[in-house]
């Protein structure tokens, strides 16, 4: 038997065992860190295009306001405010489960909100809300409802 006694086989194939359960798990833990990997880079891939987007956006065209009526204040990537605005742009999982549920806003003085709420229907989902005064108030009414925070690098710019 090539040197192996009886006893010792079951002890060669239980650390036999313990080596495949071992490689099994760092083989799952790799997979789940390269998943991890792949769905923060597309999302930074997307924070960084949709917040390039909203500075080149500006203030909402005239005509749009215009178009606005009390009860919907909300509309093509806008959110009016009695006092100023907010640029939004948001991704749902519906679109790329790679990406995942992520929003932004971008308000009149250039500071950059972000939040994971899935809005599943973007903008529309304040139709029929009482208009925020301005976007402090707007916070105090959907900031910790939908998750709404600051992103730390974002300057006004």
């Amino acid at each position: 038997m090539g040197g192996l006694t009886a006893c010792a086989y079951p002890v060669h194939l239980a650390h036999m065992k313990s080596r495949i359960a071992i490689l099994l798990a760092f083989l799952i833990a790799s997979s789940i860190a390269v998943l991890f990997y792949t769905h923060r880079r597309a999302q930074t891939l997307w924070l960084e295009n949709a917040s390039q987007t909203l500075a080149s956006r500006g203030a909402p065209p005239a005509d749009l306001i215009h178009t606005f009526r009390p009860g919907n204040w909300a509309g093509n990537g806008y959110i009016l405010f009695s006092n100023g605005w907010a640029a939004f742009a948001c991704h749902t999982f519906h679109d790329s489960t790679k990406i995942g549920d992520i929003a932004l806003f971008r308000t009149s003085e250039g500071i950059l909100y972000e939040s994971h709420f899935h809005f599943c229907i973007g903008v529309t989902e304040y139709y029929s809300q009482p208009q925020p005064k301005d976007f402090s108030r707007f916070l105090e009414i959907y900031g910790a409802k939908q998750g709404w925070k600051r992103k730390p690098d974002a300057e006004p710019r």
